[in-house]
């Protein structure tokens, strides 16, 4: 009996002595997970701050959008800095004016520069209202206007008056929608009728002999036209249904021609045509479905990353290169040979893409512009200083004799 009470003590003991010891164990282990655990987790986060983080602050130090680093990506030969180039407002640059005087051309609607000449078109019939009937050329050289002879207005308004070399063209239209696309030969003083159109003015971008536009094709459809007219040929680039995708307003130089195609969810796509003599293929970039309004030279395109232009960012490709920002906010803009030019707050600038990559500011603090257009590096702009616009006043400026 006591041998037994002894035992059941003695096995009462080692229980109360191992429990302790086994708990202990229990807890350590636990404890050894949850270390392991943190410190995965620690590497983790580590890694991605690493990976993205770091990323994420350089863009932004940077003043670029860090989602643009995730876009798709283009190959190409050249390389731009990532940061948007600051803006030199040390003082405007020199530009030159269209002298009015006695001409009477008060009006100088959709002035256009191309070389020497700026194009417009004007009233100088006023016996039926106030309505644009005349084309007239002004050479910036020698301050001569010279009225387009042989123009026949069959409808309301000349507009969209454009210029390259010894070919005109510009839009007449009527009030109620509707009209005619003309063109003109320069050379041989001769008008002729490209195309009659039922719906809106289409926007038109000539570049050599070679015209581009879209027209509404009727409620549902659109239809992307390239037209020589050296040889009268219309081609049909495109036909699209609304009801699926949507054509914007095509840019064309000498070598390509783009266009942002529209899709659902409002995403827009860059689309590309080369073209070599006769020969014309599709070479579309990759610029991510937020590239809207692009606009070419034949090397470099120009987009926004907004449909409304003035809430995203001005973009820039160079040699298909990954897209770079240069400037925001900008409201309008038109490519050059060596600048792009864009209007911002009713102030105009030029950024040069040369190796510098500098932003400089064209018109002055006092001078209210609009941007009117861009050949080469001719730079055309209406100064609306002066609320009353009695007369428009014309300004231009040749960028690569402000740059030599």
């Amino acid at each position: 009996m006591a041998n037994r009470s002894k035992r059941k003590k003695h096995l009462e003991l080692l229980r109360s002595s191992q429990a302790p010891v086994k708990r202990r164990h229990i807890s350590n282990k636990r404890h050894f997970v949850r270390v392991v655990a943190g410190l995965v987790a620690a590497g983790a986060a580590a890694v991605l701050f690493i990976l993205f983080g770091i990323p994420y602050l350089m863009d932004v130090a940077g003043g670029v959008d860090p989602s643009l680093r995730y876009q798709p990506q283009v190959k190409s030969e050249f390389e731009l800095s990532q940061s948007a180039p600051a803006v030199d407002r040390t003082g405007s640059l020199k530009s030159d004016e269209i002298m009015t005087g006695d001409s009477g051309y008060n009006i100088k609607n959709d002035a256009c520069m191309d070389g020497d000449n700026i194009i417009f078109s004007t009233d100088t019939d006023k016996s039926n209202g106030l309505f644009l009937n005349t084309v007239v050329l002004y050479n910036t050289k020698d301050g001569t206007f010279f009225e387009l002879p042989g123009v026949e207005k069959k409808y309301d308004n000349i507009l969209e008056t454009r210029l390259s070399g010894n070919w005109a063209v510009w839009v007449d239209s009527l009030l109620g929608g509707g009209g005619r696309i003309c063109g003109y030969d320069l050379s041989a003083g001769k008008m002729f009728v490209i195309k009659e159109y039922a719906y809106a003015i289409p926007e038109i971008s000539l570049a050599g002999s070679r015209l581009a536009f879209m027209q509404s094709a009727g409620a549902d459809s659109q239809r992307l036209y390239l037209y020589d007219l050296a040889t009268r040929d219309n081609a049909t680039i495109r036909l699209y249904d609304t009801a699926e995708k949507e054509c914007g307003f095509a840019s064309l130089s000498e070598t390509d021609m783009v266009w942002p195609e529209y899709s659902t969810g409002n995403r827009s796509y860059v689309q590309r045509l080369l073209l070599t003599g006769n020969e014309a293929a599709f070479d579309n970039p990759d610029f991510g479905e937020s590239a809207y309004g692009p606009k070419t030279n034949g090397k470099a395109i120009v987009y926004t990353t907004s449909r409304i232009p003035r809430d995203g960012g001005l973009m820039l490709s160079m040699n298909g290169d990954v897209p770079v920002k240069i400037g925001e906010g900008a409201e309008s803009y038109e490519i050059g040979t060596n600048f792009i030019v864009y209007m911002k707050d009713q102030k105009i600038y030029a950024f040069g893409m040369d190796n510098d990559m500098q932003t400089v500011q064209i018109t002055s603090e006092a001078t209210r512009g609009l941007l009117a257009s861009v050949n080469g590096n001719k730079v055309c702009f209406y100064d609306i200083t002066d609320i009353s616009g009695a007369v428009d006043v014309v300004r231009f400026i040749d960028l690569g004799e402000q740059n030599g």
